[in-house]
């Protein structure tokens, strides 16, 4: 019987993982193959413009665009191929991969975001822990970006002790309320149930309260 109730919790592990794997392969081959290719085409269309000839103003303002579009494809490929998987964290851990992330998502939606890490980050954890907790925060903010109303300021903190880690996220503040018209509660809870799912499976526990002022998401492992 334990074996049998066993099997939807590997069965999600097993399909988590593959999922991650998917996802940094796409990522990988955005990176490596797309990407170069438009910022090659940045740079000779960029060669273009300085060498060629006196041309007609219709000309001009063409190759110019054709130049933006060039470098807007080349940079949104490199966000896209980051959201796909955060290859810092892989590299350098959850500090630098959540303020890329962060920076990021405060420069694109306005929002002010505190972060706060504690230093003992600087230590490893294992890497999947590591990234359920990277995707945790991604996801939540993904789900309260669809309000603006909760998306005025958020509180991102993550703390370690000898005994466990934990990172919380707080959208809106006590000087504000959220408004009977936002992301309900019910909303909430689908739109994270995968991730909730996963943070489980690797024996970590998931709570997200909500007040009138505020939305918060907690994260805890022991290690």
């Amino acid at each position: 019987m334990q074996s049998r109730q066993n099997r939807p919790r590997e069965a999600l592990g097993l399909e988590s993982a593959s999922d991650e794997q998917f996802r940094r392969r796409i990522a990988n081959e955005l990176r490596n193959s797309t990407q170069q290719a438009a910022a090659a085409l940045a740079i000779h269309l960029g060669v273009v413009k300085r060498l060629a000839g006196p041309w007609p103003p219709a000309a001009q303002e063409a190759m110019g665009e054709c130049l933006q579009l060039a470098q807007q494809c080349e940079r949104e490929i490199r966000t896209f191929s980051y959201l796909l998987y955060p290859r810092t964290a892989e590299e350098f851990g959850l500090h630098s991969a959540l303020a890329c992330y962060l920076t990021a998502f405060e420069k694109r939606t306005g929002c002010h975001i505190t972060f706060n890490i504690d230093p003992r980050f600087q230590k490893r954890l294992p890497q999947a822990i590591e990234l359920i907790l990277f995707r945790a925060v991604e996801e939540f903010l993904v789900t309260i970006e669809k309000d603006p109303a909760i998306l005025r300021h958020v509180e991102v903190r993550c703390r370690r002790t000898s005994q466990k880690v934990s990172v919380k996220v707080t959208a809106g503040s006590r000087s504000s309320t959220i408004p009977r018209s936002s992301i309900s509660s019910r909303n909430l809870d689908s739109d994270l149930i995968r991730i909730h799912q996963r943070v489980s499976q690797l024996g970590g526990q998931m709570i997200v309260r909500r007040s009138k002022e505020r939305i918060v998401s907690t994260v805890v492992f022991l290690v």
